[in-house]
């Protein structure tokens, strides 16, 4: 069985019930969500900010005619099953225009990701460093030996003298040293590499594990909770593996400079996945040879003048999520948050007007219509249907200049509301 379809595992595309329609729809979301896709921050259960796409289903049907799926409510499906099986994560928003879909990758999606063959070929690599490196040994061995023999028969004088003119030239050993090393480094990353790759589990949230969340990156970076160093690293080098789709190999390891950046800008290391997330899809498109871009990525994502820059979109955000915070309030009738400057609550099945804010009987009758409604909706057809037929009997003409009238229709409205809503009306 071939080992990949994309870069996602064949064998765990079938346990979770996927076929290659679904593979390529989220290779889709990958590739797009690291270019310019639309993206928004949400605040999740956890209190962490995440960067969530958000998904254009008539941009799929433009883009991947070859899926044969031609009707936004197929792809739709597809989406909602990714959701159900925790691949993709969702966040939902009401708009003028409709509702708007943002996602994000899960750890389910990255256990997706297939190592298999990356591993495969780092072992035919490392298989051929250790006998680059064994062959060397063996050289500077016998070219050593030699050499001893060669002085012991010569006399100390020539020795000394040989010994001065050949002081600049790079012998047999200094080759193998200069090699061995160059192969030991090779080694050691490779080793690092594989580490990484071989973490299944990736690590969604940095500070997953920290028992506060801080929401100001201006703050130190000591605020982020981790074992030690080397899990630090291995949470950068996943994430890398994420957007690039495959482990870049940096060298020199850039990692220690980074986190010096970091420290230096201020920045906290639990918005290290957005800073990376941020910097990929802000350097992608400026980059002209694409074929250049991993190492165009390379020389600008450790630069204190990107690192301060994200910084600054950051507090700019927060501070409008604590001003937006500060103008919440929550919807007395539905308990639904949302802007105190909105004329109607945002909730489709409530609606009630905030002019009313203050209005406690009204308050207490919308709210028991908003939980009849909820609860029993046959029954509150019928008080719907009663009620109508009450308007249409005393309609305001008839009523507006008549306090008589006025006052009949009032009692027989608090009929229906003690009937239906068990609302007595006040003395």
């Amino acid at each position: 069985m071939r080992y990949s379809v994309f870069e996602y595992s064949q064998e765990k595309l079938v346990s979770l019930g996927l076929d290659v329609v679904d593979a390529l729809l989220l290779n889709w979301f990958s590739n797009f969500f690291c270019g310019n896709m639309n993206k928004k921050i949400f605040k999740t259960a956890d209190g962490n900010l995440k960067i969530y796409g958000w998904v254009k289903i008539s941009k799929i049907i433009e883009d991947l005619p070859v899926i044969g799926i031609t009707s936004e409510k197929g792809i739709r499906l597809r989406f909602n099953s990714f959701v159900e099986k925790g691949i993709l994560d969702r966040e939902t928003i009401n708009t003028q225009k409709g509702k708007k879909s943002f996602y994000r990758t899960t750890s389910i999606y990255d256990s997706l990701i297939n190592t298999v063959a990356i591993e495969k070929v780092q072992e035919k690599t490392e298989k051929t460093s250790e006998n680059s490196q064994r062959n060397c040994s063996s050289f500077a061995e016998e070219n050593l030996t030699e050499t001893q023999e060669k002085i012991s028969q010569r006399k100390k004088t020539t020795y000394a003298k040989n010994q001065i003119e050949n002081n600049d030239e790079k012998s047999p050993q200094g080759n193998c040293n200069s090699l061995a090393d160059r192969n030991c480094n090779t080694f050691g990353q490779r080793n690092c590499s594989s580490l990484a790759l071989n973490n299944s589990l990736f690590k969604d949230s940095l500070n997953k594990n920290s028992s506060t969340t801080s929401s100001n990156p201006v703050k130190t970076i000591q605020t982020a909770q981790f074992a030690d160093k080397n899990s630090e690293e291995e949470v950068f080098l996943n994430i890398i593996i994420k957007l690039f789709g495959y482990n870049p190999c940096f060298n020199p390891n850039p990692y220690p400079i980074f986190v010096q950046n970091l420290k230096n800008c201020n920045l906290s290391l639990n918005y290290l996945e957005e800073y990376l997330t941020w910097i990929f899809a802000d350097l992608k498109p400026r980059c002209k040879n694409k074929d250049n871009f991993v190492s165009y990525f390379f020389k600008s994502f450790t630069q204190p003048v990107y690192i301060s820059k994200f910084a600054h979109i950051k507090k700019i955000e927060i501070q409008k999520l604590e001003e937006k915070k500060a103008r919440q309030i929550i919807c007395p009738v539905c308990g639904f948050v949302h802007d105190k400057n909105d004329y109607f609550c945002p909730n489709e099945e409530c609606k009630y007007p905030g002019e009313m804010l203050n209005d406690e009987n009204n308050i207490q009758k919308e709210k028991a219509i908003f939980q009849l409604k909820k609860n029993d909706n046959s029954k509150y057809q019928e008080y719907q249907k009663e009620l109508n037929k009450l308007i249409e009997k005393y309609p305001f003409t008839k009523w507006f200049m008549n306090k008589d009238i006025k006052q009949e229709f009032d009692n027989l409205v608090s009929e229906l509301e003690i009937k239906y809503l068990n609302i007595k009306k006040s003395a």
